[in-house]
């Protein structure tokens, strides 16, 4: 199954995906790449990403996509499940429901694969596209980065998104009563500059997407390090699609999580 058929498929609903087209072919090719099978996604919603994740992984017979999101994503419509069935890849995925917030869940799986002061890494790619607040994401990389293989991607949806830019957010009693210094400021940027930078991963933005290369491993172990460029370089008209998608579309917000 390739990028085209998922997109073809998502388009038969009459929703409008929050994740565009571009960026799912962005994270297809990312989840194609050799030795990427272990897949971690925080926040779902229609399940349209989950799909393309999903999607390429079929197209290679192997692999997981572990994705988390809140229990009031089974309401959708479509939801996860839905979306999955129809497009023919719900064995490969496992969804994660919470009712409050992915962190506790994450902290959950960091508890199973810690020995002592060590916790083994699980995840050969990460798309991080959920709460996009600094209380919720903050943490959630933190421990994303606990369970991540070393020479391997994340991907940061949503980077110039504000509570105060979204249509479904911003009028809200939650929103309105934050400091507007906490409304204006796009709290996904102030993690990467704060909190993914100063761990040494190397960051690539493409319009409202970041892409984040952590290092490691054994000395010499970069065997994915190139994988941004590759994709670049093979797929120009996609990195100008993605340049020019630098701003969520009108009615794209979703409710943030709250942390546990």
């Amino acid at each position: 199954m390739i990028a085209e058929d998922v997109e073809e498929q998502i388009g038969q609903f009459s929703f409008q995906p929050l994740t565009s087209p571009a960026t799912g072919r962005l994270l297809y090719e990312f989840a194609s790449r050799g030795g990427v099978e272990e897949i971690l996604e925080l926040g779902c919603a229609h399940g349209t990403s989950t799909a393309y994740l999903a999607a390429a992984l079929e197209a290679k017979g192997a692999g997981l996509v572990r994705t988390f999101d809140r229990e009031d994503a089974r309401d959708r419509d479509p939801n996860l499940f839905t979306v999955l069935k129809h497009v023919g890849v719900g064995h490969r995925v496992k969804p994660i429901l919470s009712r409050s917030s992915y962190t506790w869940e994450l902290m959950r799986l960091v508890e199973e694969r810690t020995e002592g002061e060590v916790t083994h890494p699980l995840f050969d790619f990460c798309f991080l596209d959920g709460a996009h607040t600094w209380e919720t994401d903050g943490l959630a990389f933190l421990l994303v980065d606990r369970l991540m293989q070393p020479d391997r991607w994340i991907v940061f949806d949503d980077v110039n998104w504000t509570l105060g830019s979204s249509p479904t957010l911003r009028d809200t009693s939650r929103v309105k009563a934050l400091a507007p210094e906490e409304r204006t400021t796009p709290h996904v940027r102030k993690i990467i500059d704060l909190l993914v930078r100063p761990l040494g991963y190397e960051v690539r933005f493409l319009g409202n997407s970041a892409c984040a290369y952590k290092a490691g491993g054994e000395p010499g172990m970069r065997r994915h390090h190139d994988d941004f460029d590759e994709i670049a370089a093979a797929q120009p008209e996609l990195v100008r699609r993605l340049a020019l998608g630098s701003v969520r579309r009108p009615g794209m917000g979703r409710p943030a999580m709250r942390s546990s």
